[in-house]
């Protein structure tokens, strides 16, 4: 079928022959009068999609073998087909927007694909899936459920339904470069990987020890910066209020769980106890280690430190946005293709956490492997009932 075979029938309020499906909006065919601008809405059958994470790595692949065949370019045309027909989703998140800032020279070429694999479906920030997270973690232990263990929902991962239908069109809000912006945060991610380093330097010297044992160090470390974070952003509040920091520092401040945590323990009614130190004993707790992205990121740190004491192995500036982004996007995803280190920590030791969450780790020596899953993802998959619905929109006219 043309574009110029697309079906008109009559229109219900001018009868002429000119009532066509015009696009898809929220899970429905919009149906719109060409002459008369008469519009009504036909519900389309439901789809599931595969969530699929593309590391940032992943797209500077396509945009360099754009021009040549290789892997990579093979991965990203059978993705972008899988793409056109409703079986995937790739959502992108901030991390690939700051990465991609870093880029300057193909900042455009990036943020193109980025949005073209992601139909405009975004990851919420990872502050906000850790507080979506910590909440059902603070909640068993406030309350004192049995700890019942937390079932990944896509809305607490990602910002709007994966599984809905893509309209024609993706719209995105061009923001304007700001190059201070962008050397702060590099600036930062360089002092990161001192920080880091500095951490390696201190493990290196240390005797060997169980992987259980640094993992354990691991999880209460992060409670440790959960509660440094709150207390550099008091401090630097205190000095922004006494005049002795411009305003502007206060895009220095950190993300602070604390600050939305005690209103939830004040609002549980332990009244006769000091909601700071309830918190303390929270960020100590069974309940706050169970939380997904405290162990998927303890679980990569004491995999790493394991290296470190082994081979001597060196931070890397990546590290940290790569560690962030498998820690909280990790329970939302059907697959998440990272490089082949961080793919070979999750897989060590059984693959304990991919197991639970169902999720697939690919890398680029593992990449052949996917594609039995794409052979099946189609089987299962009506793709020719889902094209013709595209088929017949106007393709003519977007009025």
């Amino acid at each position: 079928m043309t574009i110029h075979d697309v079906e008109h029938i009559s229109c219900p309020k001018c009868n002429e022959e000119t009532f066509r499906r015009l696009d898809i909006h929220n899970n429905h065919i919009l149906w719109k009068c060409k002459r008369c601008s008469y519009t009504e809405t036909e519900k389309l059958f439901p789809i599931r999609k595969k969530v699929i994470y593309l590391d940032q790595f992943v797209y500077s692949l396509f945009l360099k073998s754009s021009k040549k065949e290789d892997k990579w370019k093979k991965l990203g045309d059978k993705l972008n087909e899988l793409i056109e027909d409703q079986i995937i989703v790739c959502p992108y998140s901030t991390i690939h927007q700051t990465e991609t800032e870093f880029y300057k020279t193909y900042f455009t070429e990036l943020t193109k694909l980025y949005r073209k694999y992601s139909l405009g479906i975004e990851f919420n920030h990872p502050f906000e899936i850790e507080q979506h997270q910590l909440i059902h973690s603070l909640n068993n232990f406030l309350y004192k459920k049995e700890s019942s263990a937390y079932k990944p929902i896509w809305r607490h991962g990602i910002e709007k339904d994966p599984h809905q239908w893509a309209s024609r069109l993706s719209l995105f809000v061009n923001i304007n470069i700001n190059l201070s912006e962008i050397n702060r945060a590099e600036k930062l991610k360089k002092e990161t990987c001192k920080k880091i380093q500095k951490r390696y330097d201190e493990i290196y010297k240390e005797e060997m020890k169980s992987f259980n044992k640094d993992y354990d160090i691991e999880k209460g470390f992060l409670a440790e910066v959960i509660i440094s974070n709150h207390r550099k952003n008091e401090e630097l509040t205190r000095d922004i209020m006494l005049g002795n920091r411009p305003m502007e520092a206060y895009f220095e401040l950190l993300n602070d769980h604390v600050e939305w945590m005690l209103p939830q323990i004040n609002a549980s009614g332990e009244k006769n106890s000091n909601p700071f130190n309830i918190l303390i004993e929270f960020l100590s707790s069974e309940e706050f280690y169970q939380t997904p992205y405290v162990r998927i990121w303890a679980y990569l740190f004491a995999a790493l430190d394991q290296k470190v004491r082994a081979s001597g192995r060196r931070a890397q500036e990546g590290d940290y946005y790569d560690i962030r982004a498998i820690s909280n996007f990790l329970p939302y995803c059907d697959v998440m293709i990272i490089d082949n280190e961080f793919r070979g920590l999750l897989e060590e030791r059984g693959a304990p956490l991919t197991m639970e969450f169902d999720t697939l780790i690919i890398s680029g020596k593992t990449l052949d492997s996917l594609y039995n899953h794409f052979a099946k993802w189609i089987a299962s998959t009506d793709t020719d009932k889902i094209r013709d619905v595209y088929n017949n929109l106007d393709r003519d006219s977007f009025f």
